[in-house]
């Protein structure tokens, strides 16, 4: 059934995120990493730059960190799979 679960989730999470190469979802927190590097061209799309106004928008919903090079999206309190996609909801 887990497995079942995971391939719904996934489904639905490639329909909805925008500009991931990967989304993680554990201990009450998801993160969301961006594709490419800084040079990527993904940056300078409308898609990035609605994730920025929708940060400004919205302080409290999710935080960018840079790790290993790569961009990421975090967010904290994540403790459903709906309350992930409603946070996804927001970025697109």
């Amino acid at each position: 059934m887990l497995n079942c679960f995971g391939q719904r989730f996934a489904a639905v999470l490639e329909r909805q995120k925008p500009g991931f190469e990967n989304i993680i979802l554990k201990f009450n927190k998801m993160v969301g990493v961006f594709t490419g590097s800084d040079e990527t061209d993904f940056f300078q799309t409308e898609t990035f730059g609605h994730i920025l106004e929708t940060l400004k928008q919205h302080p409290d919903c999710c935080e960018i960190k840079e790790k290993k090079e790569k961009l990421t999206l975090v967010f904290e309190k994540v403790t459903s799979v709906k309350t992930a996609l409603g946070r996804l909801a927001l970025l697109t």
